[in-house]
């Protein structure tokens, strides 16, 4: 059983619990679990995951452009239409 902020490894990632869960394994989309992404140099961001939920004002890279997130969002990449994401660069 895990619960809120439970942070896991599975499969060389990590993985935060957003809500109560037991028996459901970290990846995939709209599930308990978002990908903690990596650390990345200072003034750059981390690459787009679907495992990750973004929430607003996040940013990160997807195809060589920075997208900025204007609300919570998971598994639906920037670019996409009607998606969360702003174009920054």
């Amino acid at each position: 059983m895990f619960t809120t902020g439970d942070v896991v490894v599975y499969n060389g990632k990590k993985y935060k619990a957003m809500w109560w869960t037991r028996n459901q394994a970290p990846g995939g989309v709209g599930g308990p679990w978002s990908e903690v992404p990596a650390p990345v140099p200072a003034g750059s961001y981390p690459a787009w995951s679907a495992a990750t939920v973004n929430f607003g004002g996040e940013k990160v890279t997807y195809l060589g452009h920075t997208d900025q997130a204007q609300w919570w969002t998971a598994g639906v990449a920037p670019g996409t239409a009607r998606s969360a994401w702003k174009l920054l660069a």
